[in-house]
């Protein structure tokens, strides 16, 4: 387990995920706009909001966000995260999906 018994060390983890999804899609966590965060226990939510929160403010974006406590499948996983993008929005380029 990345990160092991440490909620911190999980979530930076799970973020860099994220981040190298993101620059695959030519974007960056700067087009995060929301994320929504379930850890295993309450008392995780302090230490996951700090991570969150450092690796955010590098990237200059505060996205939306809700924390959730789940009960996680496997002991050893202490948080999960959802991350939703804008993508291409800027320029346009954005997908459209309607319905015929």
């Amino acid at each position: 387990m990345i990160g092991g018994k440490s909620a911190r060390s999980q979530a930076v983890w799970i973020l860099d995920i994220i981040e190298g999804a993101l620059k695959a899609l030519d974007a960056s966590l700067s087009d995060v706009v929301r994320t929504r965060i379930m850890v295993s226990r309450a008392d995780l939510c302090d230490e996951v909001s700090r991570a969150h929160g450092h690796v955010f403010a590098n990237a200059g974006v505060r996205p939306a966000n809700t924390f959730v406590v789940a009960g996680l499948i496997g002991d050893e996983f202490l948080v999960e995260i959802e991350a939703y993008a804008e993508v291409g929005h800027a320029n346009n380029d954005v997908v459209r999906l309607t319905k015929t």
